[in-house]
């Protein structure tokens, strides 16, 4: 979801850094802001209403976007590497620095502001903590609540490093995945991990490995209409979202909001690679902070929420500038985090990588 997006060609050559998905990736973090924000103010105590009219009401398909953008990047950066198991333990340790790091910082943040909270117990239960820092899916609600969307992330991460040990295992496992979230869709059980494993999420995934497969053939025809292609359904799936028409984790949903995303992705890919189009470094940062944003976003959102109720601001502000204010915090503090925390977490991590790779080379 929030790896780097520089790959290899087939000739084993650096391949183009795709900026113009990393500009992607920031705005679908951007959405799922805004949706959360909006919908923060229809608590009592607010406006008791969602924000703006609830026209953001779609953008939790920001999440969606990010789970075929997590296929395409994995199978872009380590596709070559699928049965070929001296490749798996670097793959692991990738994929571990991307997420872990920063989040369980991130996390330890919370913990240390809910242990000061009158129903600190309550909160800091050691199932909600062990929860929290495995991200195993054990049926409760981790300290971050959209970190419920790691959880999928690391169990894909974890099939695709079995594909990586074993080329024919991995061939079964999207088989068996296919068939798993057809089943959920069908049936949902009411199992809290049986629900887990046939998520229709999934093949959102495997949407984004099919894009990489696309992409890596170097003939994708008419890029800017798959792009435009990609936005219409994408857009069509929103405005059915916002009237009620489909709903969250709905098979329509994921199969609009998930095709939108692959043709898109596709689209993006293949201009970048073609350089038909430049993304700066503006693009770059943007994409950058996506995934401490997604993570941090939530609590400056209710921050200002608070304060704006406490201040008197939401009976004199109009709507928008409630939400603009939201949004702003949300990015300084991800800005903030992603300077402070995040990046001299990467360096030092990407130095002791280097450092195992010399004393291992000697």
């Amino acid at each position: 979801m929030f790896a780097g997006l520089a790959g290899v060609t087939p000739a084993g050559a650096p391949a183009p850094r795709l900026l113009g998905i990393q500009a992607a990736r920031g705005v679908a973090a951007l959405i799922v802001v805004l949706y959360h924000a909006t919908r923060s103010l229809s608590q009592p105590q607010y406006l008791g209403h969602v924000g703006l009219g609830n026209v953001f009401g779609f953008g939790h398909a920001g999440v969606d976007f990010f789970f075929v953008l997590s296929g395409f990047i994995i199978s872009h950066v380590h596709g070559m590497d699928i049965g070929r198991p001296d490749r798996a333990a670097r793959y692991a340790w990738r994929r571990f620095a991307r997420i872990y790091p920063i989040y369980w910082a991130v996390t330890a943040l919370l913990v240390l502001r809910d242990a000061f909270a009158p129903d600190a117990a309550a909160r800091l239960t050691p199932a909600r903590l062990l929860e929290s820092v495995t991200l195993l899916p054990l049926g409760g609600e981790p300290m971050i609540a959209v970190a419920w969307t790691l959880q999928h992330e690391i169990l894909f991460y974890a099939a695709f490093c079995l594909a990586i040990l074993n080329r024919r295992l991995g061939l079964a496992l999207v088989a068996g995945g296919i068939v798993l979230s057809l089943v959920g869709a069908i049936s949902p059980p009411r199992d809290w991990l049986l629900y887990f494993l046939t998520s229709g999420y999934h093949l959102e995934f495997l949407m984004g490995i099919l894009a990489a497969r696309i992409v890596a053939t170097g003939r994708v025809p008419a890029p800017f209409w798959l792009m435009a292609a990609g936005l219409v359904l994408f857009g069509c799936a929103a405005v059915m979202d916002v009237r009620g028409l489909i709903t969250v984790n709905d098979p329509s949903a994921i199969l609009l909001y998930g095709g939108g995303g692959m043709l898109l992705i596709i689209g993006l890919a293949a201009v970048d690679q073609s350089r038909r189009a430049r993304f700066g470094a503006t693009a770059e940062l943007f994409g950058a902070v996506s995934y401490v944003l997604y993570l941090v976003h939530e609590v400056p959102v209710g921050l200002v929420s608070k304060l704006s109720a406490r201040l008197g601001l939401l009976a004199i502000l109009p709507e928008w500038s409630i939400v603009t204010l939201q949004v702003l915090a949300a990015l300084a503090t991800a800005f903030a985090v992603h300077f402070v925390m995040e990046r001299p977490l990467m360096s030092g991590l990407r130095r002791l990588e280097r450092r195992h790779r010399a004393r291992a080379l000697a």
